[in-house]
């Protein structure tokens, strides 16, 4: 799921159908700047699983749209409707997936550069309007990569906000397959802040996390130390990194071992050990693109790392698994000596 901007004056079903699929977008925050008849803002909630914010100077016209928003189903966790001026973007930075327009007048009071701020490293700007292909070009004239094309909607520009150089990864348990967990990033530093904040607060353990492309893979194991966590056990979370927006889910089996080198994240597959043989999964949708097995082995897979375009793995007889522990303590703290057999002697 990603987060959106939409400027609209008027729009139709087909219109925001078709800015989706532009945007290969299906969750996010969309945040709708003029909400206009609030046509597309309605269709681009029914079309889709984001959350419409929209945004529009005109107080008349906010209280109507909400309204058409509560006869359409549509609560405020689905469509948030808020007075405000069209000249900024009152989102956080590197925060948005997608900004759309189409009244070319935007590009008079919102700067490319404000655009860029908000969206996330690769999230998409698309503008547009009628006769506004001069327009709309001169506008962005700085962007090094601008697409356009026409329709019956109008004229449209796109273009993407660049990686910045020097933005680390964490593909694999301790990092890279080298086990050397050292970042490399250059661009996180003091002062830090809290870029977002997303359910479950609190995760079972042990807990593993790899982050590749702007996602997140948050992988829970079979420990919960109070009745808060157990419903976060075992789960495999994938998350835009950039504003938290869960983008799929996956339960893994209750004797799953989770702290190991089980999981490789790259930009286009996730990787991960599933007994017998290795799952690839899409790392956008979570659907399962093929799986790996080796040929006439009756054990389980222990270890994985990726290197160079190939996968290694270490393989043996099954293991024990593991034994899920739903704990229930009173006591402060995250103790394994009373949850985890095997951590302590006793």
């Amino acid at each position: 799921m990603g987060a959106c901007s939409f400027l609209i004056q008027h729009g139709t079903a087909q219109e925001a159908s078709g800015l989706l699929k532009q945007a290969n977008l299906n969750r996010g925050i969309c945040c709708v700047l003029g909400s206009g008849d609030g046509s597309l803002p309605l269709d681009l909630a029914k079309h889709s699983e984001m959350l419409i914010h929209v945004l529009d100077p005109d107080a008349v016209a906010v209280k109507e749209l909400r309204h058409r928003a509560d006869d359409d189903g549509f609560s405020i966790q689905r469509l948030l409707v808020e007075a405000d001026g069209l000249g900024h973007l009152p989102h956080a930075d590197n925060t948005l997936d997608l900004v759309i327009s189409n009244r070319p007048d935007v590009a008079g009071s919102l700067s490319v550069a404000e655009v860029l701020r908000a969206l996330r490293p690769e999230g998409v700007a698309i503008f547009g309007g009628h006769d506004a292909q001069d327009t709309l070009q001169a506008w962005a004239g700085g962007v090094e990569v601008v697409k356009s094309w026409s329709d019956a909607n109008g004229d449209w520009i796109q273009f993407l906000k660049p990686v910045p150089f020097g933005l680390g990864e964490w593909s694999h348990w301790e990092k890279s397959p080298d086990n050397n967990p050292v970042s490399e990033d250059t661009l996180i530093k003091a002062p830090y802040m809290t870029q977002f904040m997303a359910r479950p607060w609190y995760i079972g353990m042990p807990a593993v996390t790899t982050v590749v492309g702007g996602r997140t893979f948050l992988a829970m194991g079979h420990i919960a130390h109070h009745e808060r966590e157990w419903g976060a056990l075992h789960r495999l979370i994938a998350r835009n990194g950039y504003n938290g927006t869960i983008l799929w889910e996956r339960k893994l089996s209750e004797d799953y071992l989770v702290h190991r080198s089980a999981f490789i994240a790259t930009k286009d597959t996730f990787f991960m050990i599933n007994g017998d043989h290795c799952l690839l999964l899409d790392a956008r949708t979570g659907e399962q693109k093929g799986k790996i097995p080796i040929a006439d082995f009756p054990g389980g897979w222990k270890w994985i790392a990726l290197h160079n375009g190939v996968l290694y793995a270490l393989a043996g007889k099954p293991g024990d698994g593991v034994e899920l522990v739903k704990g229930d303590r009173a006591l402060g703290g995250w103790s394994w000596a009373d949850l985890s057999k095997g951590y302590y002697p006793k």
